[in-house]
């Protein structure tokens, strides 16, 4: 019917208006996030995510948002559930997008991990997901450095470490203008001689 908001087609009845409430909470779950300073704040952000992802489970985007402000709230918290809870949300996020869109989708997760939320920079979780983001786009670099510091996390270390196993070590090569004290042009930060030049 035309006057009811819904496509039917053989394999599925879609529900714009559903659809577009979903949307709707769920950014709202990431304005909370951007806007979040206390515990109940992020729990805000978390409950609207969850509504959002209760209208639309299949939403990459809502379970994205969901995740960072259970990040939010872990960090807020200090809460061991809470951490887990949203890198699960992050990889079923991930595990939700198409495989031709991948690449697409983490680079505007990366983007967002990185610039729009600073606060939870040294949160294990959002660290973890950054680095798989980062392994994705090939910033093999960026995503060890990541990664590693997300794997001494009691709660997501696990999963850090697998999805480190899988990001190949860069080959850096010597090269006759860098020195043993001068930095490592992987980009680390560290002297050659303590980075690369150690195993060479």
């Amino acid at each position: 019917m035309a006057g009811d908001n819904k496509c039917v087609t053989e394999e599925h009845v879609h529900d714009h208006a559903t659809e577009q409430r979903a949307h709707k909470l769920s950014m709202q779950c990431w304005k909370s996030a951007l806007r979040a300073r206390s515990g109940d704040d992020w729990r805000e952000a978390v409950d609207l995510g969850r509504q959002a992802i209760e209208l639309v489970p299949q939403a990459p985007e809502a379970r994205f948002n969901l995740a960072v402000a259970l990040s939010g709230l872990a960090n807020a918290d200090a809460d061991p559930a809470v951490r887990t809870e949203a890198a699960a949300t992050f990889d079923a996020a991930r595990e939700l997008v198409a495989p031709e869109a991948l690449i697409r989708y983490s680079g505007e997760a990366a983007s967002l991990l990185e610039t729009r939320l600073p606060q939870l920079a040294a949160e294990p979780v959002v660290q973890y997901a950054l680095g798989v983001h980062l392994a994705a786009l090939g910033r093999t670099v960026r995503a060890r450095r990541t990664l590693t510091a997300a794997s001494d996390d009691p709660t997501v270390g696990e999963r850090a470490r697998a999805a480190l196993a899988e990001v190949p070590e860069p080959v850096i090569a010597r090269s006759a203008g860098v020195g043993r004290n001068d930095p490592c042009p992987c980009g680390s930060g560290k002297k050659y001689k303590k980075c690369h030049g150690a195993v060479a």
